[in-house]
């Protein structure tokens, strides 16, 4: 198994997608969550320092070009994965 760090903007790129399994839970985050994450984001990207933040983890698996997803079927640079861990921050954000 591969493990590799990526940058969270790598995740909302035109060569990217991803996809919420249907064994994941739903949306369960109350307001004062949501909140809370938002608000930490918005510290971060408005701050002078160039610092890195700890946001949570995100487990993903990259999806095989033959696992359902059409776009990279027709598409090679594209990369589709699939939620494992970290739904709840994801959808929020």
């Amino acid at each position: 198994m591969q493990y590799a760090a990526t940058q969270l903007y790598d995740f909302f790129s035109d060569t990217s997608c991803i996809t919420i399994p249907k064994y994941q839970r739903k949306y369960e985050w109350d307001p004062e969550n949501a909140h809370s994450l938002i608000r930490d984001i918005a510290e971060i990207a408005t701050s002078s320092s160039n610092s890195q933040h700890w946001t949570g983890v995100l487990i993903m698996r990259v999806l095989p070009m033959n696992e359902g997803c059409p776009i990279a079927a027709t598409n090679v640079n594209h990369i589709c994965r699939e939620v494992i861990d970290g739904q709840q921050r994801l959808t929020t954000i």
